[in-house]
């Protein structure tokens, strides 16, 4: 947290915290930054209005239209300027291919800020609490955002990760909840479908607690020069192979199963494979 201090008179003053990190941020504070990040990339407000307004969202500064002087008007601008540069992990300036400069969302947070929806429970973090089904599902509708942006696809994604309070996933009631959830706020879906980015992200990319252990699940999703066409299939694909060995059951079983089940599955095949392949290569090398 950053620490802000106002001088008061008779030598007092006030001290206000705010956010340093998207992390610290409340759920209030998130929405609302949320809510001008999208008017942003739709270019409703340019990127130093942006920063201005998330300042005062986040020092809980409010816009009034009350009396005052020139000279006041102007220091609060001139101290909200000063301020604004602590919010520029928000929108990061980076250059493009051109060597242009470009402001850019930079959200790389796994923190669960919308724990339910309506009443709908959605993902823990790091997606703890879904089933393969509902990845399976979540993905292939996520995909279909990112291509088409087509809305019904974003309700659809939304709606396979929201779920009633203790129910299990099923694709059959995922159109009726979509309809449900359609009318809540565009940033709000928009802050599910990044969260679902950086889970995914994190977990194929960096190191995960799993059961007390950190293990690197990295190694499931890099480049294998021998896949097979059945690799195509995706995360169908891999439900297939787990399903051949039986150690959960059949397609529909493992479809039933949480993701980190399944994760710590293939990791353990996996590993075993880059391990039996390193002796392998030792004793071709004697």
């Amino acid at each position: 947290m950053h620490t802000l201090e106002i001088p008061r008179k008779k030598g007092k003053s006030d001290f206000i915290e705010f956010p340093s990190n998207w992390d610290e941020m409340t759920e209030k504070q998130f929405l609302k930054i949320m809510e001008l990040v999208v008017m942003f990339e739709n270019g409703e407000i340019d990127y130093n209005d942006f920063r201005l307004q998330s300042t005062m969202i986040l020092i809980g500064i409010m816009k009034t239209e009350g009396a005052r002087s020139k000279a006041d008007q102007e220091e609060i601008e001139c101290n909200l300027v000063i301020l604004s540069e602590y919010t520029d992990y928000i929108i990061v300036l980076e250059k493009n291919k051109k060597g242009q400069m470009e402001a850019k969302l930079k959200f790389d947070s796994l923190k669960q800020f919308i724990p339910e929806i309506n009443g709908f429970v959605g993902p823990q973090q790091l997606l703890a609490n879904l089933n393969w089904n509902q990845l399976v599902y979540a993905s292939a509708q996520y995909k279909t955002y990112i291509q088409t942006k087509d809305a019904k696809a974003l309700d659809r994604f939304v709606a396979s990760l929201y779920l009633p309070k203790d129910s299990k996933f099923e694709v059959l009631t995922v159109d009726d909840r979509a309809k449900e959830l359609s009318g809540i706020p565009f940033h709000h879906k928009y802050y599910v479908f990044l969260f679902f980015r950086n889970c995914l992200n994190h977990i194929q990319n960096s190191r995960v607690n799993m059961n007390g252990e950190m293990v690197d699940l990295s190694i499931l999703f890099k480049d294998d020069k021998k896949k097979s066409k059945a690799d195509g299939l995706g995360l169908v694909g891999l439900q297939m192979g787990v399903a051949e060995s039986n150690v959960f059951g059949d397609m529909e079983k493992v479809g039933e199963q949480n993701i980190f089940d399944i994760y710590a599955y293939m990791y353990k095949n996996k590993h075993a494979f880059i391990e039996m392949e390193k002796e392998r290569k030792r004793q071709d090398k004697s």
